[in-house]
């Protein structure tokens, strides 16, 4: 761990953990998260925590210019899909994955259907997830709720409310790998409806 980290033994500032190594990143968030768990005893005091990182990455670096793909009428004014990608560009510009609508010819928006029934199924691939490792490890000891802090749902799910659509979601963690089960991605499962 320490060579792969490359942490030599000491004591290690705090911002450090962030511009260093990803391993050290994951490990400090998930340290940081444990600590919260035990400060937000509820499910859904959780939910809200993961819910507000959402509301402050979307004014931040990554929300920055999302306002013009705002819409009053997500039926036939699809800019909130542009906004979509600008989003997943925004998050593999500041390197925190590679996220994509849909992979080849699944997961896409079926726009004849939104327009016509005002609802659809969309998937959102992020390959190349920078914090998978916190996220991944806070699931597996039943953590979700805070590990939604760490995912982009809650920003997506933000995004999309704001152009009037409502939407429930599913995170599935893969693998593009095959050496045993060791996700490094991530795919989100939208289910939308205008408002």
């Amino acid at each position: 761990l320490k060579e792969t980290a490359g942490w030599q033994g000491g004591d290690v500032e705090w911002d450090a953990l962030f511009s260093g190594a990803e391993i050290l990143t994951n490990m400090a968030l998930y340290s940081r998260l444990h600590t919260i768990s035990a400060r937000t005893p509820s499910p859904l005091s959780r939910v809200r925590f993961a819910q507000a990182v959402a509301r402050n990455v979307m004014g931040g670096v990554v929300g920055e210019n999302l306002d013009q793909f705002v819409t009053t009428t997500p039926r036939s004014d699809i800019r909130w899909l542009d906004g979509l990608r600008s989003l997943l560009a925004s998050y593999q510009s500041v390197g925190y994955a590679i996220g994509t609508i849909g992979e080849g010819k699944y997961g896409q928006l079926d726009e004849l259907e939104w327009r016509e029934d005002g609802r659809a199924s969309v998937q959102v691939f992020f390959y190349d997830f920078a914090l998978i490792d916190a996220a991944q490890a806070l699931a597996g000891e039943a953590q979700n709720d805070l590990a939604a802090a760490l995912l982009p749902t809650q920003v997506i799910m933000a995004l999309l409310r704001r152009s009037n659509i409502e939407v429930e979601s599913e995170d599935f963690y893969i693998e593009n790998t095959k050496n045993g089960f060791r996700p490094d991605g991530l795919v989100i499962q939208l289910n939308i409806q205008a408002s």
